[in-house]
């Protein structure tokens, strides 16, 4: 995919940087949103009349109020972020925001309509919202070369978010990260992941939700928007190898008190414990040999612990299904290495994807460590370790990939495709055979943005 460089001018580049690291210093000032022709790109949609359909007619009547109230163009920006994150079969049920297990994961997107309407005149959401879908609309259009025009938005709505959070004066509400999402998002879907620039989003969100405490997002919005955001939480804590508050005791009870935690966000539980120890495996060095040596040891121990703690989560999701979850799918496939693997829906993918993600990281770093011992061996036995989940990862890439599941299941591969790649990258490095399964896929997602390159976002430390 072609760098930030190759999408917009100089000074472009230089207001998306300086917007991006200004976050946390109010900027005085700020031009209005760049206007753009959403409705021409809807209207050459031919497949999403019937999604309008289902956002129009809004399950509740008060909701409908509501709704209507939003002004058109910017319900439409709404609706083209939702029908792009949320499976289709699913936009139904978006509006049952009660105290039950939610059944999608990342549905805060559901959110918007209503918190537009409760923005008022506040031009911080709308102008959020709408640049997001601008990003969207560019991915869909399939032009190699993004519009100006994004970045020079999304750096005016960068701008009215410090003077929002100016303006608050430490108080902050959904709107404000709702906002901070639809930014996120705008970076990972226009392409500048490589920079890590969706990062200092993410720091923004966390430093606001630990300011707003658990018990805040209990229930109903707040709620909702934490179980969407949770997931990039995590996943950014293990990239930057960064301890997270989510380990919290208070952290892990409080938001699933009224609400019970989804299998995914349990899995998240499990997973969060992850960045604490690879960041004491960074440290190892700076200690002399006979500490970093036994400080080693304690750490494959605490590995260890997670994997059984992931098992665990394993055993408990495949009690709650009576038949299998993956099974392999081989229409038009002539090699056996080309066999996909396809689930009951994407849920059921992004739940075990991840899960063999993060067993695969952590059975990896034991391996590393043990290497430290100079008398440990590498064989084939202890490789098929991380390999096996690894593999199962890659025959699953077709499957999120499809074009029916819009960006909820092609943006969820970023984080999968990076931890193939790295610990691939090190297995050869160390010995091992080159694996190549569903290269095309794989290549494609990379090319579509759908990946955190080493040096600006993902690094498992696979190098060495």
């Amino acid at each position: 995919m072609p760098g930030t460089q190759d999408w917009c001018s100089d000074s472009d580049s230089q207001v998306r940087t300086s917007s991006a690291m200004a976050i946390d210093h109010p900027v005085p000032n700020a031009d209005i949103l760049a206007e753009y022709a959403l409705g021409r790109q809807r209207a050459n949609d031919t497949g999403t009349r019937a999604n309008d359909s289902l956002m129009a007619n809004r399950a509740s009547n008060q909701e409908n109020c509501l709704t209507r109230t939003i002004a058109p163009a910017i319900q439409d920006a709404a609706n083209l972020i939702i029908r792009s994150y949320v499976p289709e079969n699913e936009i139904p049920w978006l509006n049952q925001i009660q105290d039950t297990q939610p059944r999608i994961c990342g549905g805060w997107v559901a959110t918007l309509p209503e918190l537009l309407v409760v923005s008022g005149s506040d031009e911080l959401l709308p102008a959020a919202v709408k640049t997001l879908a601008l990003a969207i609309a560019s991915k869909r259009s399939q032009l190699r070369v993004i519009s100006p025009t994004l970045w020079q938005s999304y750096g005016s709505t960068v701008k009215l978010l410090q003077q929002s959070l100016s303006r608050c004066g430490g108080s902050c509400n959904n709107e404000h990260l709702a906002a901070m999402m639809c930014l996120t998002l705008t970076e990972l879907v226009g392409g500048s992941n490589k920079k890590g620039d969706w990062m200092v989003h993410i720091d923004g969100i966390s430093t606001i939700i630990q300011h707003l405490g658990p018990e805040f997002f209990a229930r109903g919005i707040p709620h909702k928007l934490f179980i969407g955001f949770r997931p990039l939480l995590v996943l950014k804590a293990i990239i930057s190898r960064t301890p997270s508050f989510l380990t919290n005791e208070r952290w892990i009870i409080g938001p699933f008190q009224d609400i019970p935690a989804s299998p995914m966000q349990q899995l998240l539980t499990e997973a969060v414990a992850i960045p604490s120890v690879l960041k004491r495996i960074d440290l190892l060095h700076t200690y002399p040999a006979a500490m970093a040596n036994s400080g080693g040891k304690v750490l494959q121990d605490a590995l260890r612990t997670i994997l059984q703690r992931l098992c665990s989560w394993e055993d408990r999701y495949e009690s709650k299904f009576t038949g299998p979850l993956y099974w392999p799918h081989a229409v038009g496939i002539s090699r056996p290495e080309d066999i996909c693997l396809w689930f009951n829906d994407v849920t059921v993918a992004n739940a075990l994807t991840h899960y063999w993600a993060f067993t695969a990281i952590c059975l990896v770093y034991i391996q590393k460590l043990e290497l430290a011992n100079k008398t440990h061996v590498l064989n084939d036995a202890v490789r098929q370790q991380y390999v096996r989940p690894l593999t199962l990862i890659c025959r699953s890439i077709p499957f999120l990939l499809q074009e029916s599941l819009n960006l909820y299941g092609s943006s969820s591969v970023a984080f999968l495709i990076s931890t193939v790649l790295e610990i691939f990258k090190w297995n050869e490095q160390h010995g091992g055979t080159e694996i190549i399964l569903h290269r095309h896929a794989v290549d494609y997602a990379k090319s579509q943005g759908f990946y955190f390159a080493s040096s600006g976002g993902l690094d498992l430390g696979c190098e060495g």
